[in-house]
């Protein structure tokens, strides 16, 4: 359309000289009113503005059309200007957010860096951040009107993105925290773990340490019950002219050397003491123990101590030992248990010492088949008298039931 303005302005122009013209020739060659030419010439000037005016009327029309499509093109431009220069500036967002991210993950998760370092500064970080959201909002909530111009749609446009970085940033600081947070959790809860493990492994020690003092308030009474049974059958042998069967080690027997004794602890086990290979006059000799549990008296994060700190769970009966042999009605028992002043269990308490008695009291059951039983609970210094009289009935009920025959004198 440009071509036909610029036609109808030279046209104009061309028109307007000889507008121009034709008035001065009227003023000044055909002056008089009332001659043919005058009267013609004044009517082709009337025609010709005429003409004038509906060119410069349709010439105003075209350029006015030519203005508005040439503001339509610029704001087609400015449109697609501004787009790119949004979607450049949200990418160089993204960047410096990205970038931003890269950092703080490296940072967080720098190993050579202290934890609480890493957190102190992350957390300055995150006060930061909220403080300068405060900002943004506010300034957010000023940028929001009814007024619609590019002004205004910009700066809430502006702020709204920076509210969104604002935000990512946040959640990404924060992540960083809560993963540093949960590591140092999970070393110490490793740690703990660990150390919970070693405290065990001690208070196991230190368990071990205390059954060998209960061992040695105990074995002297099992000791007795064997020794004693040890020397009353050798003395039946030599009545008899039979020699002694027994499984024990070394000469006489005794608890010491025994199944029934491993290390200095009391241990399940069975030996057996006979007169020749009657199997009637033979005794079996057994051991029965309750596992002991012992825990660390002191948090599971703290070292143990040098000595003590442990509490033990005693079972009663802790430890028993028990004589039997065979009868016709069932088998003869003697059961000897050491026990404290309640007999119940009481929980945990703390580990024996040597140089205070863990057992007060002394349990003694014979059940044989002629009924001359014994129930007694002796205090356990007093052990001997009733241990003797425990052993004499067994040995005379069995041969009661299954008598001797001794060797003529």
């Amino acid at each position: 359309m440009n071509w036909v303005s610029y036609i109808l302005a030279v046209l104009v122009a061309v028109l307007t000289l000889i507008q121009f013209r034709w008035d001065y020739l009227l003023k000044n060659f055909f002056k008089d009113g009332r001659t043919n030419d005058h009267k013609s010439l004044r009517k082709k000037l009337f025609i010709l503005a005429l003409i004038l005016i509906v060119l410069n009327t349709v010439v105003s029309i075209i350029n006015s059309y030519n203005k508005d499509v040439q503001a339509k093109a610029d704001k087609r431009e400015l449109t697609n200007q501004l787009a790119t220069i949004t979607a450049e500036n949200l990418k160089l967002r993204e960047e410096v957010s990205q970038g931003f991210r890269d950092i703080s993950h490296e940072f967080s998760t720098n190993e050579a860096i202290e934890p609480a370092i890493r957190l102190a500064v992350l957390n300055d970080a995150l006060e930061k951040n909220s403080e300068q959201r405060k900002e943004l909002q506010k300034s957010h909530e000023l940028s929001v009107t009814e007024a619609v111009d590019m002004k205004t749609l910009r700066a809430e446009r502006e702020s709204e993105l920076a509210l969104q970085e604002n935000q990512k940033r946040q959640g990404a600081i924060q992540q960083e925290i809560d993963n540093i947070q949960k590591s140092k959790d999970a070393e110490e809860a490793a740690r703990v773990t660990e150390q919970r493990a070693k405290n065990q492994r001690w208070a196991d020690g230190e368990l071990v340490k205390s059954e060998r003092v209960l061992a040695g308030q105990i074995l002297p009474a099992f000791d007795y019950t064997v020794s004693e049974l040890g020397k009353m059958l050798a003395e039946i042998c030599n009545e008899t002219g039979q020699k002694i069967n027994t499984d024990f080690s070394g000469g006489m027997p005794t608890a010491y050397a025994s199944e029934l004794v491993k290390n200095g602890l009391v241990v399940n086990g069975t030996n057996s003491i006979g007169v020749g290979t009657n199997k009637f006059w033979t005794f079996k000799i057994s051991t029965s123990v309750s596992r002991l549990r012992a825990s660390p008296n002191f948090p599971p994060s703290f070292a143990p101590p040098s000595s003590g700190g442990i509490s033990i769970q005693y079972v009663e009966p802790y430890v028993t030992i028990n004589v039997s042999s065979q009868t016709t009605n069932g088998d003869s028992t003697l059961t000897i248990t050491p026990y404290r002043s309640w007999n119940f269990d009481m929980g945990a308490e703390p580990a024996p010492t040597t140089d205070r008695p863990f057992y007060s009291q002394i349990s003694i059951k014979l059940n044989v088949p002629n009924g001359l039983n014994i129930d007694e609970v002796q205090p356990f210094e007093n052990f001997k008298a009733e241990i003797d009289k425990a052993l004499h009935r067994l040995i005379g009920s069995q041969d009661e039931q299954f008598p001797i025959i001794l060797k003529p004198k």
